[in-house]
């Protein structure tokens, strides 16, 4: 959907959330603070936010993502836009 700007998680899984990120011009946060994401869904989800040119912010602390999934989520790093990557436990 070119109109996506926010992608509530709750909508859908970690991997068809993360297609939705890939398919979307103007997807800017992911909020999901509080909710579980393994480390496959991280990877995927990572991989998807590094390659947008328009995330701005993504907040995933749950406190279950362990080192494995805050490796994966590193890739979001890549997004040129990026202005916060929040992985701290709320």
């Amino acid at each position: 959907d070119a109109s996506l700007r926010t992608i509530p998680s709750r909508l859908a899984s970690q991997a068809a959330l993360a297609a939705a990120i890939r398919r979307s011009s103007t997807f800017e946060e992911l909020r999901c603070s509080g909710h579980a994401i393994s480390a496959t869904g991280a990877a995927a989800l990572g991989d998807a936010i590094g390659a947008s040119r328009t995330a701005r912010v993504v907040d995933v602390g749950d406190g279950t993502l362990g080192d494995e999934g805050v490796e994966a989520l590193a890739s979001c790093l890549r997004c040129p836009t990026l202005e916060a990557l929040e992985l701290e436990a709320k």
